[in-house]
């Protein structure tokens, strides 16, 4: 189509009233939903929203995440449990998927990730339904019964996402949409929650013997306050109730790791270890 000097003239106003009126653009969260939903199924670069609307808030950007972790749940799959991102600095919470929980020592394809992304976390498992906010950390070590070592196996399938993980408000903007990226969660053996001194245990992944990275006893950050804020300002205040059996991941513990063939190893000294094998 040829575009006349007229049309581009009108076609500016036309932007230039929008950006100007006092009335806030409609946002079709369904819409942007079924576009993340197509993309996480069909195994293709996740939209961008924030480059497309920096403009979005948290509100709208959390609506479009329940879309689509509703649109799995129709397909029948189940919560299995929450997790958090950049707690207490910049917070992010997201659902984890029954769809995406794999066993220990599992072997998975380079092949289905556009950029695989390992996580060394700890997992919280409940051992009671929780459908108001907890009071405190002592409320919340009542209801959760076990500690598991586990690694996140993320996709980071943002164009260009080498560059925005370094801008914080853009990642954290792009992630939230997207379920923050969850594709598998990969959990150990249970310990019991009561008979770990969780601030004192020790963290280490490795790529065959190579350290990728360690926790940093000294600047670690308390895991119970970082737990509470998944449960009460991001799962319950997204109209979520946590169910017995369920697991919190608060946040990586060594870095984030990108997946290349090889064999990884979390480990978590007495608490155990997790392994995945990546290949291509």
């Amino acid at each position: 189509m040829r575009v006349t000097r007229a049309l581009c003239a009108a076609m500016v106003m036309a932007l230039v009233s929008t950006i100007c009126s006092a009335e806030e653009p409609t946002v079709d969260t369904e819409y942007m939903g079924a576009l993340v939903y197509a993309a996480k199924r069909g195994a293709t670069l996740y939209p961008d929203f924030y480059r497309i609307h920096p403009q979005l808030d948290e509100q709208q950007l959390y609506a479009v995440q329940r879309n689509v972790v509703s649109r799995y749940l129709s397909d029948g799959d189940q919560i299995a449990g929450f997790k958090g991102g950049f707690i207490p600095t910049a917070p992010v919470g997201g659902v984890v998927l029954a769809s995406g929980l794999l066993k220990n020592e599992i072997t998975v394809k380079a092949s289905d990730f556009h950029l695989l992304i390992i996580e060394a976390e700890f997992g919280f498992r409940f051992c009671a339904d929780v459908s108001a906010p907890l009071a405190d950390i002592a409320a919340l070590k009542d209801v959760v019964c076990e500690i598991v070592p586990a690694l996140e196996i993320a996709d980071g399938a943002l164009a260009d996402f080498g560059s925005v993980k370094r801008d914080l408000v853009h990642l954290r903007k792009a992630l939230i949409p997207l379920n923050v990226a969850f594709k598998n969660l990969l959990v150990g053996v249970p310990v019991a929650a009561a008979t770990l001194e969780l601030e004192s245990i020790p963290v280490v992944t490795r790529r065959g013997a190579v350290e990728l990275g360690h926790r940093d006893l000294s600047k670690a950050s308390d895991l119970w306050a970082n737990v509470l804020w998944v449960v009460n300002e991001f799962a319950l205040a997204q109209g979520y109730e946590i169910r017995a059996g369920q697991v919190v991941i608060p946040g990586n513990q060594t870095g984030i790791h990108l997946g290349e063939p090889g064999a990884y190893e979390a480990d978590f000294g007495a608490l155990g270890r997790v392994v995945v094998k990546v290949v291509p």
